[in-house]
């Protein structure tokens, strides 16, 4: 699915757009080695997850999150690193972030969820910010790892020119990173590069009164369309969360 085909969401008072930069179909025998999955029954469940009976669509999205306060990018786009596999559906980060109404310096902060290349390789492009007023809130845990350089799915490298601008937020805790948008940490693990934290954005669905202040690098909010909100209970943003939005309870404009 190509990233115009996605429609914003309402959330409360935050709208939600989709940064999509396309989908390349993995083998589901590489999915969870040594793991014994009744794929069948996945498929039966979640149709929307499969390309075909060997393989699922590994997509690259970021959201952004328009707020009272300005605009919040979850996650950074995977361009300039490429695709881990070749794409079947492309389209290029900065025409997929014109498409998602997302401009690169309207974006006051940039929260990362965890540092492989799918999530944060577009925080930077040409060894400089591709969000040049962002700050991007990143776990120390994943900031510290050991990982290669130049491994290839791991942004970290790439990303020491931000913390060199004093462009990065460290910060362990969880907490509200932006007025209305607060941060929660889980553990995983990966083969390719090991363990990591993950970071989940959620959205209270009853947008308190905003009397925080957000971080000094910004610019004014952009006036948006607006669309009515069915959400009843925090929505929070995640890997692959834009196909379940609608049953954590956003409303699609």
């Amino acid at each position: 699915m190509g990233s115009g085909m996605h429609k914003p969401a309402r959330i409360g008072r935050v709208e939600v757009s989709v940064v999509c930069e396309g989908f390349a179909p993995l083998e589901l025998a590489d999915e969870m080695p040594g793991a014994e999955v009744d794929w069948d029954a996945e498929r039966a469940r979640h149709p929307w997850a499969f390309v075909d009976d060997d393989s699922w669509p590994w997509h690259v999205h970021a959201f952004g999150l328009r707020t009272p306060r300005g605009l919040v990018l979850v996650d950074a786009g995977v361009s300039p690193f490429p695709p881990v596999r070749p794409w079947a559906q492309h389209t290029p980060l900065e025409e997929a972030l014109r498409v998602a109404g997302v401009d690169p310096t309207e974006v006051r902060m940039v929260v990362h969820t965890h540092l492989h290349a799918d999530h944060a390789g577009g925080s930077v492009v040409d060894g400089e910010p591709r969000y040049p007023n962002a700050v991007h809130v990143v776990h120390p845990a994943d900031w510290t790892r050991t990982v290669g350089r130049e491994h290839p799915n791991w942004a970290r490298g790439a990303m020491q020119r931000l913390s060199e601008l004093g462009m990065v937020d460290l910060g362990a805790e969880d907490r509200e990173v932006w007025p209305g948008c607060g941060w929660y940490t889980r553990q995983g693990t990966r083969p390719d590069t090991g363990r990591w934290c993950s970071r989940t954005v959620k959205i209270p669905c009853c947008s308190p009164a905003i009397s925080s202040t957000p971080p000094s690098r910004s610019r004014g909010p952009s006036t948006r369309p607006t669309t009515t909100s069915t959400a009843t209970r925090p929505v929070a943003l995640g890997s692959g969360s834009w196909n379940r939005l609608g049953a954590e309870g956003g409303s699609s404009a």
